[in-house]
């Protein structure tokens, strides 16, 4: 039994590692109304005064809209295409908008590429520490006779 109880902790150890991890490096959902792309074009048009700003989210494909009223609006667009003949109707409509950057930082991007393999590694080379330190302690047929 005590050898399930110390495998049982690291693998334990691991899995609270690998959640922590995906916790802080994978993007959080932050809360807004999600809304159809062809509602979110009709509406500047039609009310262009409820609109403060509209933020373009390149990598992802995504625009967020912030209203006058505080609530945030989420959709996502086709192509590249179509939000540039979106951002010209926002212009014309004379409403703000931006873009968020499309690329991150490379050793960012190679941090989290790493790390579970890194985890996985440190996981392994832990386990055959403990198989040796095992090896040491068990008494060989020469030291019974």
């Amino acid at each position: 039994m005590s050898r399930y109880s110390r495998l049982l902790f690291p693998l334990m150890v691991v899995v609270l590692l690998v959640y922590l991890a995906s916790q802080t490096l994978l993007p959080t959902k932050s809360n807004g109304t999600k809304m159809d792309y062809s509602d979110f074009i009709a509406r500047v048009p039609t009310s262009p005064d409820s609109v403060r700003e509209v933020t373009f989210f390149p990598k992802s494909h995504r625009i967020e809209a912030e209203l006058v009223n505080g609530e945030t609006l989420k959709t996502t667009y086709t192509t590249d295409a179509s939000a540039y003949a979106f951002e010209q109707k926002l212009q014309s409509s004379g409403i703000r908008f931006d873009s968020k950057g499309t690329g991150d930082s490379a050793w960012w991007s190679i941090l989290t590429y790493l790390l579970p393999f890194a985890l996985f590694f440190g996981f392994w080379i832990f386990l055959m520490n403990q198989v040796q330190a095992r090896k040491r302690e068990r008494p060989t047929l020469d030291e019974n006779v």
